[in-house]
Order: C-alpha cells, then sequence, then structure tokens
C-alpha cells in the first residue's frame, strides 16, 4: 500500500511539471516579426506539451486503475470504479475524452484487463493497454512514440 501511495506522489509531481511546461511554454510565445521561424517553433512545441499533459494524465490514470484492482482484485468496475479511487480525474466510458478537460476514457474494463485512452489538444489519441498477464502498451498512432 505504501508502494501505490508513492507511485501516486510521483505522478502528482510530474502533473505539476507538466503544468509548469504548459505554463513556461505560453510565455515563451515569440514575436513572428523579430523571428520568422519562431512562430513554428513554438506551435511544435506546445504540441509536444500538449501530448506530455495528455501522457501524464493516462499514467496517473493507469495507477488509479491499479490501485483498483489491489482493493477489488478486479478492474471491471471501470470507469466507476476508477472515479472512486482518483475522482480529479474525469472518468467516462467509450471514446472522445479529452487530455485538457483532464477526462480519460475507459474503453473496455473485464476482472483482468483494461483499456484506457485520452486525446491531447493537438488531436493524438493516447491508448494504454494492460492485459490479463499484466504487460502493459502504450500505442498513439503512426509517427508517434510513447
Amino acid at each position: 500500500m505504501l508502494d501505490i501511495l508513492r507511485e501516486r506522489a510521483k505522478l502528482i509531481a510530474l502533473v505539476v511539471v507538466a503544468i509548469a511546461v504548459v505554463v513556461g511554454l505560453t510565455r515563451m510565445s515569440g514575436d513572428p516579426k523579430s523571428d520568422p521561424t519562431g512562430q513554428t517553433q513554438v506551435v511544435a512545441t506546445r504540441h509536444d506539451a500538449e501530448d506530455a499533459a495528455a501522457k501524464t494524465v493516462l499514467q496517473s490514470a493507469s495507477l488509479a486503475m491499479e490501485t483498483m484492482f489491489a482493493q477489488t482484485q478486479s478492474f471491471a468496475s471501470g470507469a466507476a470504479g476508477a472515479a472512486a479511487v482518483e475522482p480529479n480525474v474525469n472518468w467516462t466510458n467509450g471514446p472522445g475524452a479529452a487530455a485538457a478537460s483532464n477526462q480519460v476514457a475507459v474503453l473496455a474494463a473485464d476482472a483482468t484487463s483494461y483499456t484506457i485512452a485520452t486525446s491531447s489538444a493537438g488531436g493524438t489519441t493516447f491508448t494504454y493497454v494492460r492485459d490479463a498477464a499484466g504487460m502493459t502498451t502504450k500505442t498513439c498512432g503512426p509517427g508517434c512514440t510513447w
């Protein structure tokens, strides 16, 4: 149980860092008149920050799912069970969750496995799958790394 709490503290720290990065990048928006490439660089960096925020929300959600399993020995209660563990995440059933709104969709959940997903503000969908053997897979589409 103490290990779970330590992991949760680490993820909270990651969320704080991600928010600080987004705020810092927003303030560094540059003047396109003085640097014609600055605007493109800021946009690319902003998308990277949005993707990082989506990954952080999904990591926090996966920790909540694992905590729920530690308490109930099942993932089957899906979004409702996860919301009881982590009320700061806006849990939904089915696709369409947006990380900017701190939303995570539970796409599938049974006794031993689950699939959760969220989309960054830039439109990239991040998916986290935990199979019955406890192996995890993280995907985010072609050309995307996670």
